[in-house]
């Protein structure tokens, strides 16, 4: 009876949950807190398979919102370098047709890119060569139009004479002249916060606020505040510009895959900017939850945006994604779903909505901790005198025996009645110089061994032999591939 009690209630929560998710908000899945720990990102790219399985209409795409504000870079600058330096063979190879399909490709990449990945005076020579190759190919006209991108930029920018042939030094002097002579128009950039640098094509032009006086072209444009970097804004300059770049919020936006906002970013302002990026409903910012002597769990909060609502915070054990996607979709439609049976009497309680300073229940520790003691680098310190130690003494032992051999032919050299013989004899001197330098060895070895010997056993006695312990918990994350493991110190 139970059994079959146990099944009508899984089915009845099952119809609850299909309900709910085809009424549930748009919703998108963003990750908060450290965006460079793997197991952050493995869990909410769980959470997020977890809600696209039961309402993948209504599920935005994190890595998708990523890529459209910050599309990844094709290339390394590494990378970048050695096919430019490959187009470069092309042309000096007679290949203008193949170099500049390759330079094109080359190019456009830089377009993609962030101003680390692919500066201005990179930028400035793939330009370059192709201005050189569309000369080759008697396109003038086209190549005129390559070189006045690079001084509209940089008026000052000079090519290497070592590198570029007289004709292409010409060619951009021609272009300097024409900029000279062309209409300017004004660019104002504010980022918020302000002293932010600001980067034209992959090339510093100041802190903002900045006024920028520059010829009618395409242009992109990004802030950076030290580890911090805008998403890039493309500027076609036909008229006066302002442009305004929220810093404070894009650079707290993770630059790699999955979409994470980093600690401390998750305020009602972030909240809404990224539904709109996403055109979601509501937005999940899926974080770790740990209080002291506690096991490790997660947390997704779930903010409703259109129409604006309380946010309902939701905590589960790590293993228990696929609980917490049903929760937070079904507390999203009108209705709520029934119960979880198999949550009954385990952790339901910690998926029922909390008012956020509303002390929580404990999940159940399904997470393995442990406190772990390691020694400290002291005792560390004295473990390697002791072996070197050990390894001196050793050598100079045996350095000494094998010269026992030397020392009996010298005790040889000795007459009836006990005297050596002449010093002059050679065998006399050869046999004295070998026991030197084998006695000499032997001591010197066995000496120094001595001394670390006592050097590892007064760091041993004068510290500690560990330090704190560390606390360390693992889980396996449902459907990954290796453990994730997180350490508190």
């Amino acid at each position: 009876m139970g059994n079959e009690l146990a099944r009508v209630w899984g089915l009845v929560a099952t119809l609850g949950v299909v309900g709910a998710a085809a009424a549930a908000p748009r919703t998108v899945v963003v990750a908060a807190g450290d965006c460079a720990d793997p197991g952050l990102s493995t869990l909410v790219s769980r959470l997020d398979a977890e809600l696209r399985a039961l309402a993948r209409e209504r599920v935005v795409s994190g890595d998708l919102v990523l890529s459209r504000v910050r599309p990844g870079p094709e290339l390394s600058t590494l990378e970048l370098k050695a096919r430019l330096e490959a187009a470069r063979s092309l042309v000096y190879s007679g290949k203008p047709e193949e170099a500049l399909a390759l330079l094109t490709q080359i190019i456009a990449a830089m377009d993609r890119s962030s101003p680390e990945v692919a500066p201005f005076s990179l930028l400035a020579t793939a330009l370059a060569t192709e201005g050189l190759v569309l000369k080759q190919l008697d396109r003038r006209a086209d190549a005129a139009e390559v070189f006045k991108r690079i001084v509209r930029v940089d008026s000052s920018y000079a090519l290497d004479p070592d590198t570029f042939s007289p004709s292409t030094l010409q060619a951009l002097d021609a272009a300097k002249k024409e900029l000279a002579r062309a209409k300017k128009l004004s660019v104002t950039v504010h980022a918020a916060p302000e002293g932010a640098e600001v980067f034209v094509d992959g090339r510093v032009a100041g802190t903002s606020p900045l006024t920028l006086s520059l010829a009618p072209g395409r242009y992109r444009i990004f802030a950076g505040q030290g580890k911090r970097l805008s998403f890039a804004h493309p500027l076609e300059l036909v008229r006066d510009e302002t442009l305004e770049i929220d810093l404070a919020f894009e650079g707290a936006v993770s630059t790699t895959a999955p979409l994470c906002l980093w600690k401390g970013a998750g305020d009602a302002r972030a909240v809404a900017r990224l539904a709109a990026l996403a055109s979601a409903d509501q937005v999940v910012l899926f974080s770790f939850d740990a209080a002291p002597g506690q096991p490790w769990r997660v947390k997704a909060s779930a903010r409703p945006v259109s129409p604006p609502g309380a946010p309902r915070d939701y905590y589960s054990a790590p293993e228990a994604l696929d609980s917490l996607a049903r929760a937070v979709l079904s507390a999203g439609a009108p209705q709520s779903a029934p119960p979880d049976p198999a949550l009954q009497g385990q952790a339901a309680t910690t998926l029922t909505p909390q008012p956020l300073a509303a002390p929580q229940a404990s999940p159940a520790p399904v997470p393995e901790t442990a406190r772990v003691g390691h020694p400290s680098n002291a005792r560390l310190t004295s473990y390697g005198l002791f072996a070197g130690g050990a390894l001196g003494v050793v050598v100079g032992s045996t350095v000494w025996l094998l010269g026992e051999g030397d020392r009996a032919r010298l005790r040889a050299l000795t007459l009836p009645d006990g005297t050596l013989v002449s010093a002059a004899d050679p065998r006399f001197a050869e046999a004295v110089a070998t026991v030197d330098s084998t006695q000499r060895l032997a001591l010197i070895a066995g000496g120094l061994g001595a001394g670390l010997l006592v050097s590892g056993a007064l760091v041993a006695a004068l510290f500690p032999a560990e330090a704190p312990p560390v606390s360390v918990t693992a889980f396996v994350a449902p459907g990954a591939s290796g453990v994730v493991v997180r350490a508190r110190f």
